[in-house]
């Protein structure tokens, strides 16, 4: 079976610019990933998922608000 040269699509879920913009680009050299998407919060993060439907995400678990933790729960109920 060929395997498929799509890239991954990850979303970036991370309060902190600096640091988002520094995963950006780390992901953006790997040849088989991209990122699809960036969020500084949960409600934006599930409306990103929502519309891309992202292989992987990166989360930051000390998001302020409902935390990363609230998202890895919300996504995990809708899988």
């Amino acid at each position: 079976m060929p395997m498929s040269s799509a890239k991954k699509k990850v979303l970036i879920v991370e309060d902190h610019p600096l640091f988002r913009g520094m995963l950006v680009q780390l992901i953006g050299q790997e040849l088989g990933m991209t990122v699809c998407g960036e969020a500084d919060n949960v409600k934006d993060a599930l409306t990103i998922i929502g519309r891309t439907h992202p292989d992987a995400a990166i989360v930051d678990l000390t998001l302020p608000g409902p935390g990363g933790l609230e998202l890895l729960k919300e996504l995990k109920a809708r899988k």
